[in-house]
């Protein structure tokens, strides 16, 4: 997501729509979650962190792809803390303790943050097969796994295959 991709009201609105939603499903003893992008860049831009935590009885963090084969080079799917390889502080922010600090300095009480951790990796194709290892230039996705057949994805269930 890109700051073009959202207009400005694109925040109110989602508030306004979680308000109404919350009070017709309160009416029916229902709760009202949501999976939102857990990374600070796409949160911002995406959210009025404050504004909709009031509404929202857990907020499902989906703390993975922060690396993937739409990058040039190799990355954990889901790192729990930013690590050596990061080369710069945008790289740094993509971990699940940098997004979860960011959303509890927004105002998210850690009570209604539930962590969405993944049941599958990401794969790459190397640009050089010499050449590997985290931050490893990269040309696209990996081979698909036998049963998902999604180039750069591999279930969990696929992973531990004799192939």
């Amino acid at each position: 997501m890109h700051d073009a991709d959202t207009a400005p009201y694109d925040k109110r609105n989602f508030v306004l729509m979680l308000s109404e939603l919350a009070l017709a499903l309160r009416s029916h003893g229902l709760l009202l979650t949501a999976a939102l992008a857990a990374s600070e860049t796409i949160a911002s831009i995406s959210y009025d962190i404050a504004g909709i935590v009031p509404h929202l009885d857990f907020i499902n963090l989906m703390a993975y792809d922060y690396n993937g084969a739409w990058s040039n080079f190799t990355g954990h799917n889901a790192p729990l803390f930013a690590g050596p390889s990061d080369q710069n502080d945008f790289q740094r922010t993509l971990n699940v303790q940098h997004s979860i600090n960011y959303w509890l300095s927004q105002g998210a009480p850690a009570s209604k943050l539930v962590l969405g951790v993944p049941a599958y990796g990401r794969t790459f194709t190397l640009a050089n097969s010499a050449v590997n290892g985290l931050r490893a230039p990269a040309e696209g996705p990996g081979q698909p796994g036998p049963y998902t057949g999604q180039y750069g994805y591999i279930a969990y269930h696929e992973s531990s295959l004799d192939q």
